[in-house]
Parts: C-alpha cells; structure tokens; sequence
C-alpha cells in the first residue's frame, strides 16, 4: 500500500519486491543492476539465503533489464544454478543484460554476487513481452 512519509511524500507501494527489500539501483535498455540487504527473513533453516529470494532477486533485474527497452513483460520461463550459499549478511547484488531481444520474447542471463563479490547464482530467464498498447514510453 502506498502511504506517505514524515515530510509528507509518497513512499514505495508496498509488494512483494519492496517487502523482500529488492532495489533496482541502475537501468538502462538491455541492462539493470539490483540489489537486496540480506536479513533474517532472507534465510532458510540452514541459516543461508533461500533460493527462493536468489530467483526472485534475479527475475526481478532480468525484468528491469527487459523494461529497459520501454515494454512491459511477464516471466514465462527461468532457469537458476545454485553455486555458493548466500551469505546471511550483507549486500546480495544481482545484474543482468538481455542476450535476445525480440518481438514477442526476450531472454536475459543475471548473475548473482554476495558482499565478497563471489557469484553465488546464475540465472536465464524469458519474458513474454505483453501488448504492444501497454508499452512503457522511454525517455527519448
């Protein structure tokens, strides 16, 4: 829910991006760079970061990526490796570009680094681009 802070203005619409703390922090049309703090809600029993915020970390900057180009999309397939367990601390950043760009499809490869720098997950994923009346207008 959107609400408004102490100075009276807007603040984030509440969803599931915001509520797992996933900042998109740079976008440009085939590109973004997101990031998202680990903290305790982030962990599975193994006190390590769930795959399933990893996958979400990366769906939501290959989408960015994607959105880059001013068109709006849906995930219709992603594929992630698992490489080092995520730390239960610090930054986990996420970046990603566009390997296809299509008229329908597009597909991305993200890749996933904790605060060492150390890649922890490798993602592809496809997005379905949705009707051409709903695209984003781009800042010419």
């Amino acid at each position: 829910m959107e609400g408004l802070n102490q100075n009276n203005q807007k603040t984030e619409e509440l969803n599931f991006r915001t509520a797992l703390g996933i900042r998109i922090v740079e976008r440009g049309e085939g590109w973004a760079k997101g990031e998202m703090k680990a903290e305790k809600l982030h962990l599975n029993p193994l006190g390590i970061i769930h795959g399933g915020c990893l996958f979400s970390l990366a769906d939501t900057v290959s989408g960015s990526a994607v959105i880059g180009y001013g068109c709006r999309v849906t995930t219709v397939n992603g594929n992630i490796q698992f490489l080092r367990p995520g730390k239960p601390e610090g930054i986990i950043t996420a970046e990603a570009r566009v390997v296809k760009h299509g008229k329908t499809f597009s597909v991305c490869d993200c890749q996933v680094f904790d605060d060492r720098n150390e890649l922890i997950a490798a993602t592809t994923m496809t997005f379905y681009h949705l009707e051409q009346e709903n695209r984003i207008p781009t800042a010419e």
